[in-house]
């Protein structure tokens, strides 16, 4: 978890954002603690709506809620009011946040994030992410800790990650495969190369001057680097 990661490489990098953010796992984890300390406080089983952008803020406050084990439910930044309410609302959310919320929640901070008490219940709900309602009503997919878990550790053994892999991230964080790498890096305590959207020419640049290993990219996207 994000606790273990700050206390075995507290001065690696976690994250290095196309905005200008750089945060160590120590500092993550600092902001992860301020976020928690300002959130009200949340009823054991309560969830938390988040409009998900590819920003430090989104970031952190995600890694703030798996940390404290409060299942999330990830917003399309790109909904319309109405459809967000009702998503928020369809899901059971104690509460939502947007992205202007989620700046001023993931400032820098002096708090400490300490580990969570209690055992891990690893069939518990870590995010709910809803299908595109091509077929119908939008249908919120639970899913677990346990399957992030594993995913992680099939991504690490596949690709072989290392604490010195850096990974790429251009991929939307409101979508499983944006939100996967956020944990996958985590488990491999390795850094994340967040871009706010997919510019092909910013993303090769990026590559060489960031140092990237790992990319993410649909075929669209491929077809746009070749």
């Amino acid at each position: 978890d994000l606790f273990a990661a700050a206390s075995e490489r507290p001065h690696a990098l976690a994250l290095r954002s196309d905005e200008g953010v750089e945060l160590t796992f120590a500092e993550l984890s600092a902001r992860a603690a301020g976020f928690l300390s300002r959130v009200p406080s949340l009823a054991p089983g309560a969830r938390v709506a988040v409009h998900a952008t590819n920003r430090a803020s989104t970031f952190v406050a995600l890694h703030a809620l798996v940390a404290a084990r409060v299942p999330f439910v990830l917003l399309h930044p790109r909904l319309a009011p109405a459809q967000s309410a009702a998503l928020v609302l369809d899901a059971g959310c104690a509460l939502a946040l947007d992205d202007e919320a989620l700046r001023a929640l993931c400032a820098p901070s002096d708090a400490v994030l300490s580990p969570t008490t209690g055992p891990a219940i690893e069939r518990a709900p870590l995010a709910v992410l809803y299908t595109s309602g091509s077929s119908g009503a939008p249908k919120g997919a639970v899913l677990s800790r346990r399957a992030f878990t594993a995913s992680a550790a099939a991504s690490e053994r596949a690709l072989g990650l290392t604490e010195r892999d850096r990974w790429l991230l251009a991929l939307p964080v409101c979508h499983i495969g944006g939100l996967s790498v956020l944990t996958r890096c985590l488990a491999a305590r390795c850094a994340v190369l967040l871009h706010a959207r997919f510019d092909a020419d910013r993303v090769l640049e990026s590559v060489v001057r960031d140092g990237a290993t790992v990319l993410s990219v649909v075929p669209t996207m491929l077809h746009g680097l070749l």
